[in-house]
């Protein structure tokens, strides 16, 4: 099959040496490393990963061989980890079955502390579209706490008007389940920011007046000043009160967010392997989209992951 100029180059890439468990590879150079080499960045600023953009992206690997671009790592603990500066989404879909890949183009970035990782991860993120606004929010506020700034400061820092900083802010003060929602791209941000005007405990009571809206004009879009109506009219049908313009409540945290989010795809996970315990053996030997070995694959890195992850905890209790 006749390669693109893309594939050809990254089939080019020469493989890191492996020695006793460590990789050995110059500072600046681009090399192939195995996949169970990398590591996500813990304090990663994105927190949702799209799982239909993974899975395309994945097939694309499939056919290219390799990354589209090579993801940006620092390599840890003597060279036995390599630390994902930016790319992860890249090496999310890299670990996908429909990928084909047991390892990826990486390039290699100089010695990075904690918080330089984290400000070069944060950087890259905000100037990519698919990054949310609560995404983009909280990385403001995270962006504040770990280097002592006011909101203006950390939004200049990570590219952003002072206008921009202003719009932003509100999204933090949703509830959780809403915030999800804007991530997930399954509510608009003009929507929840509406419904940021409303405490905390009145918010989802709120969405719930704008779902059934939705439902009774045909689940079609409803225009964002029918929405304000809407909210104002349910307001005063349930007396309830905009809150004051004063934040008062503590703001989710990057840690409370990926841990929600982990225990979700954990309850998913366990109800697939649930369905999935109920085939037969026949049955899933004869498959071949997806392949019963593709399949042991990812239930492999999984248990993998899930265990080290485990150990991690454990050294910490």
């Amino acid at each position: 099959m006749k390669q693109t100029a893309v594939s050809a180059r990254l089939s080019q890439t020469p493989h890191a040496t492996i020695e006793d468990g460590r990789i050995i590879a110059e500072v600046g150079s681009t090399v192939w490393i195995p996949i169970e080499f990398f590591v996500p960045n813990p304090n990663q600023p994105r927190k949702w990963f799209d799982p239909e953009e993974l899975t395309a992206t994945a097939k694309s690997y499939k056919h290219l061989g390799d990354v589209e671009e090579a993801v940006k790592v620092t390599l840890r603990d003597d060279g036995r980890i390599a630390l994902i500066i930016d790319g992860e989404s890249r090496w999310r879909a890299a670990l996908l079955p429909a990928a084909g890949l047991s390892g990826l183009s990486a390039f290699i970035k100089p010695a990075m502390s904690d918080d330089e990782v984290y400000r070069s991860s944060a950087v890259a993120n905000t100037r990519r579209k698919e990054f949310s606004v609560i995404e983009r929010a909280l990385t403001i506020f995270e962006f504040q706490q770990r280097f002592n700034l006011d909101q203006n400061a950390a939004g200049v820092e990570l590219g952003y008007e002072p206008t921009a900083v202003s719009y932003l802010m509100p999204f933090l003060d949703l509830h959780e389940k809403i915030q999800q929602l804007v991530m997930q791209n399954k509510l608009g941000a003009g929507v929840a920011r509406q419904l940021a005007k409303f405490n905390i405990n009145d918010q989802l009571r709120m969405l719930k007046a704008i779902k059934d809206a939705v439902v009774e004009n045909g689940n079609k879009p409803i225009h964002p000043n029918k929405v304000a109506r809407i909210l104002r009219g349910t307001a005063e049908k349930k007396k309830i009160t905009p809150k004051k313009a004063t934040r008062g409540r503590d703001h989710s945290t990057h840690a409370q967010l990926v841990s929600r989010n982990l225990l979700n795809h954990a309850k998913n996970l366990l109800d697939a392997l649930r369905e999935f315990s109920q085939l037969s053996q026949p049955t899933i030997k004869e498959l071949e989209n997806p392949h019963f070995l593709d399949i042991e694959r990812a239930l492999l890195s999984v248990t993998k992951a899930a265990r080290t992850q485990i150990e991690r905890l454990s050294r910490q209790a």
